[in-house]
Formats: structure tokens, sequence, C-alpha cells
């Protein structure tokens, strides 16, 4: 399967460390110095696990602070040969525009401290117009999926998000669609429309403030009526449920979680390879879990996940 995805790229940096002590000047851990990494993330994380999966990948994006193809080689999980060869990475190097990076410190299996070095570019209507033809070049007809991951960080502007879903619905491709609320407000309804739309509890809440409470109407029912979408309400280790017409429901894998960051986008990758199988995106997701950082898990560990 072709798949296009769409969104920020993020550079994840860890430094880890082994405590030592207090320091004698203030309460400050002292700790040594044993290990630095460097993950592709955002958008780049979905594309890796969608290369694990053996998917011909399309990434567009917007940022030049870094050369992108090299950044997925030399990360501390890097991509294979064959991963790359299956990968067409579109880096639009636009002036003021760079790559968000988070440098997390950890001490042991303690997070310290977390610095965000943000991307500070915003569109006018000539990168817009750029944009808009890089997409309609990668939009391919072998395309079946397209996937924005919205992280928040420039690339999606409220006219790029209705134009991807007007596009997608005119040459009938398949629109998965996940943005953040962390740190922003909801702008869920840029992607009315959509085929699905990912929501964690929090973005729930935020998707459905302005939408019309119908009377008896759950809130994932509330949340697809007023989105026009399917919604994917994901739940973490308790699974999660597709809402359609009637909600279905999955649930999630045990395993001796290490870390959970980027099993949202674990999940999102596998239920788009998986054409929207449940069951076997939060195994996938649980297995990403199981590793410290964000490495993609291998085929062939997903035999370990098991209920």
């Amino acid at each position: 399967m072709r798949v296009l995805v769409v969104g920020d790229v993020i550079i994840d940096r860890y430094t880890h460390g082994t405590r030592r002590g207090i320091s004698a000047e203030t309460p400050t851990i002292v700790a040594n110095l044993t290990k630095e990494e460097m993950f592709v993330g955002g958008a780049g994380l979905v594309v890796r696990n969608l290369l694990r999966l053996e998917n011909l990948v399309a990434l567009l994006t917007v940022g030049r602070s870094r050369d992108l193809n090299l950044a997925f080689r030399h990360s501390a999980d890097p991509l294979t040969a064959y991963e790359r060869s299956r990968l067409i990475v579109d880096q639009i190097e636009t002036e003021g525009w760079d790559f968000t990076e988070k440098h997390r410190y950890f001490v042991e299996q303690y997070k310290l401290l977390q610095y965000d070095t943000t991307n500070k570019g915003k569109h006018d209507k000539y990168s817009e117009s750029a944009f808009k033809k890089r997409f309609e070049l990668e939009l391919t007809d072998d395309t079946e999926t397209v996937i924005v991951c919205d992280n928040r960080h420039g690339v999606i502007s409220a006219n790029l998000a209705k134009f991807i879903v007007k596009r997608c619905k005119e040459r009938g491709k398949k629109l998965l669609v996940d943005s953040q609320v962390s740190q922003s407000a909801s702008n869920h309804d840029w992607y009315k429309g959509a085929d699905y739309i990912f929501l964690n509890e929090i973005e729930l809440d935020h998707a459905v403030k302005k939408a019309w409470k119908k009377p008896g109407a759950t809130t994932l029912e509330i949340a697809r009526m007023h989105l026009m979408a399917d919604i994917v309400y994901k739940r973490g280790e308790r699974g999660a449920v597709l809402q359609r017409s009637k909600p279905q429901p999955s649930e999630g894998f045990k395993v001796d979680a290490v870390d959970t960051c980027g099993a949202g986008d674990a999940f999102l990758a596998a239920f788009a390879h998986s054409g929207g199988d449940l069951e076997f995106a939060n195994r996938w997701a649980a297995l990403s879990t199981t590793y410290k950082g964000t490495i993609v898990p291998r085929l062939q560990d997903l035999e370990k996940v098991k209920r």
C-alpha cells in the first residue's frame, strides 16, 4: 500500500544518565552521562512505523534545519536500506522554517527535564500555494491513504487542512487525521469530512465543546455528527473504540510497558496499514511501549503480545 503522510516532523533527542547524588551547591540531581540519542518523531515516527509494516510511503513536510533523509538514516533507530528504498521525502525548505526539536533528559527511568525548540515559521499565501502544488504531485493515482499528522507546529494551516479534505474526497482517497491539543486549542473543525479523526480523551472533550448536544447521544456520537467523520477514540492501555453508526470497542493488551512515548503514532500507522483493524493497531501500539525511546517494533515480535 502507498501512503502519503503530511504534517510536522519533530526531532526527538534523549540524554540518559545514572544518578550519582545531590549537588553540594543546590538541591539538584547529579548524574553520569551514559548515552545521547536522536530519533525522527512526529509525522516522521508515523512514517517509520508504516515502513516497518512494509508500506510504500511519501512524506510531505516543511523544514530546513536538517536533511531528513540523513536523519532517518543516522537516528538511534535507523531505517534499513530496504525501508529507505520505499520512502520518498518531499521536504519543502522554506525560509524561516525549522523542525521543532524536543530534548528530554532522563536520570535512569526519571524524566528530569524537557527543552523544546519550536518552529517559528508561518504560512503565507505563497507558501500555501507551493504546499498545495507539492501535495498534488504526491497524491498519485496509486496512493490509497493520506494521513495528516498535525502536531501543531505550523505545517498545516486552516486553509491547507480544508484543501486536503476537499482533494481527498475528490480523488477518492481515504483520509486519516490526528491533530493534537496538548498545548493548543482544538482545530478538529478544520478536518470536517475526513474519513477518520483520531481523538484521545482530552482531544474528544475539546472537539465537542462547540458541538450541538443531541439529547441522549454519547460524546462519541456527538463528535461523529459534528465532525462528519468516523471517530477513533484512543484509550491508551484500555484499547480503543471506533465510533461509526454503532461503537466498535477493542480492548488493549497488557505488556510490560517501558516508555509510552510514540504509542499513539504507532497505533495510527498500524490502523492505516491494516485497513482499520483495531485489534492489530492495539497490539502494535502495545508492543511499541516495550522499548525505551521511540523505537519502532519488529513484525516478528508481534507474537509476544497476547491477551
